[in-house]
């Protein structure tokens, strides 16, 4: 006896509600897994853009694969040490220096404060003639805080051990060089497969790899430049900002934002005149718009360019998953989805999507 067949619409519908299960599942396996896939993909990336460099050591220099992973992860670990120890004491210095600091701005912008003061009073008027008082009076509760000190040493403890985690991660993935991906061939049936899947891993590693090491020395010129800009003008600690402008250059958008708003308050406390405070936020953010709208564009290209609401999209989306983390590694992880995609048939129409 034969099967009734099934209508191909009642197929897509029973087929879509199940696609909303799968997607919840996903985005659920994907926040609560944060402290365990952050690691891993940061840990991608850094190969991505390192193993290059591994692999010219092996080429040249005759270096077995482990010996130049060893290498180029501990010339990584001494870089970004010999740069923390250099840049830690202006910045705590900047930080104990927060509270007196907002006493100067409120001084030299005593004008504004006056006039939002009075907005103020205005406002605390008006909710006194609306008030209405309650009949019953409310209960308080008193919550316990935690302290300052607990939270910044749990918070450190946390990143120790996801540094650590990538900085092993790393090396295993540098040092075992194409182990992994003959294991993925291996298991793969026909021979077509095989080599689609060989082009594939290649094509997408080299792309991804030129994406994030183009971004990356295009940011540490930003960074060198707005370095040079600040010291120019005068800036205290400019070495300080052009490292804040490289880092927060990862993070389109929010980046610059947070650059300017941080430069602005340190200019209005180092100067006297607000006319030469305004230069500091008015040249770096002619440096950063050179950047962003000719200098990016011109080296990265249109292979690499995605549509910005995307990328807008994108920063909103790993932002609320993975915090700021997230948003450094949204564009990345954005980029390398693009690059997958043009190099896979049946998802070549995604592609064609996020296109800019």
């Amino acid at each position: 006896m034969e099967r009734p067949k099934v209508p191909r619409s009642v197929k897509g519908e029973r087929s879509v509600p199940v696609i909303g299960l799968f997607v919840l599942a996903v985005l659920y396996t994907v926040y609560f897994a944060r402290p365990f896939l952050l690691p891993v993909m940061l840990a991608l990336f850094l190969v991505f853009i390192l193993r290059p460099v591994v692999r010219a050591l092996e080429h040249r220099l005759r270096l077995p694969l482990p010996v130049g992973a060893a290498v180029v992860v501990f010339g990584l670990l001494g870089l970004v040490g010999t740069g923390i120890a250099v840049l830690t004491p202006p910045a705590m210095e900047w930080v104990e220096r927060a509270p007196s600091s907002m006493h100067d701005i409120n001084q030299k912008i005593s004008k504004l404060k006056r006039s939002v003061e009075n907005m103020q009073r205005a406002t605390q008027q008006i909710d006194n003639l609306t008030k209405v008082e309650s009949q019953s009076r409310v209960r308080e509760v008193a919550v316990a805080k935690i302290s300052f000190g607990s939270m910044l040493l749990a918070g450190t403890q946390a990143f120790m051990l996801s540094a650590f985690s990538v900085v092993v991660l790393v090396f295993f993935l540098l040092a075992s060089g194409d182990t992994l991906l003959r294991k993925v061939v291996k298991i793969t049936p026909s021979l077509r497969d095989k080599i689609k899947a060989v082009e594939i891993a290649r094509t997408v590693e080299r792309d991804v790899g030129r994406y994030l090491l183009t971004l990356t020395g295009i940011n540490l010129a930003l960074g060198v430049a707005t370095t040079l800009a600040m010291f120019a003008l005068g800036m205290p600690n400019a070495m300080l900002w052009g490292a804040m402008a490289f880092a927060l250059n990862f993070i389109p958008y929010l980046g610059a934002t947070i650059t300017v708003i941080v430069l602005t308050v340190v200019a209005v406390l180092t100067f006297d005149t607000i006319g030469h405070a305004a230069l500091v936020p008015i040249v770096f953010l002619s440096i950063t718009t050179l950047e962003g709208q000719i200098l990016q564009p011109y080296v990265i290209g249109r292979s690499f360019s995605v549509n910005p609401v995307l990328v807008f999209l994108s920063l909103l989306f790993w932002g609320w998953m993975w915090g700021i983390a997230g948003m450094l590694m949204a564009v990345p992880i954005l980029v390398a989805f693009k690059i997958l995609c043009a190099h896979i048939e049946s998802l070549a129409s995604i592609h064609e999507f996020m296109e800019r």
